[in-house]
């Protein structure tokens, strides 16, 4: 699991912060039956997840990351703006997908994945194949998938797998609401191009 310089705060929530970690989550799932439930992979710091969070109090959202730093940096600003529908996993998808209690996913959002853009580690690569048959047995007829990245050959990448995916649906045009992550904004600043991709569970 990667690492990085944990400040004192994060560590503080790495190791508290019940309530917004996962684990509550498991524990009060049968309380939120009506709600719907987000999935973001990777969220990085979490500061636009954190924002969704905050803009729509109705919705559960769970976010799952491997990097320690972001983990206890978003975990300090959910209890620094006291929101009570955010939930965080620390550790990979896999291994939270692996669980025996998890919502009914409404979407999944897969903002800025790493493009592993060299050519020997692009089977590192998250939208695989193999990733999107495991969401087609995981997700309901109307669930989303959406994905963003900013790397043209992952853009191309992601084309062709979801191709294969005969049950998502592409949706032309997509404008969901949502926050700037900090990748974007980088991206952005970098003169990349910004594709985004929308998809339906038929």
């Amino acid at each position: 699991m990667r690492q990085g310089r944990l400040t004192q705060n994060q560590k503080d929530a790495l190791s508290n912060a019940h309530e917004n970690k996962f684990a509550h989550y498991q524990e009060i799932v049968s309380t939120r039956k009506n709600r719907q439930a987000i999935l973001e992979v990777g969220f990085g710091d979490g500061r636009a997840l954190l924002q969704q969070a905050i803009t729509n109090p109705e919705i559960d959202f769970i976010g799952v990351e491997v990097y320690p730093p972001g983990v206890g940096q978003l975990l300090c600003q959910c209890q620094l703006h006291n929101v009570k529908n955010l939930f965080v996993f620390h550790g990979d998808v896999e291994s939270l997908l692996a669980q025996t209690i998890l919502p009914t996913w409404s979407r999944v959002q897969i903002y800025f994945p790493d493009p592993w853009h060299k050519k020997r580690h692009k089977k590192r690569r998250l939208i695989s194949e193999s990733f999107i048959k495991q969401l087609e047995t995981i997700l309901s007829c109307g669930s989303q998938l959406h994905i963003i990245t900013d790397w043209d050959d992952y853009a191309e990448h992601i084309e062709l797998v979801m191709a294969g995916a005969k049950r998502f649906l592409k949706v032309e045009n997509p404008n969901l609401e949502r926050a700037q992550t900090k990748y974007e904004l980088r991206a952005l600043k970098l003169g990349h191009t910004i594709h985004e991709f929308l998809y339906v569970l038929g």
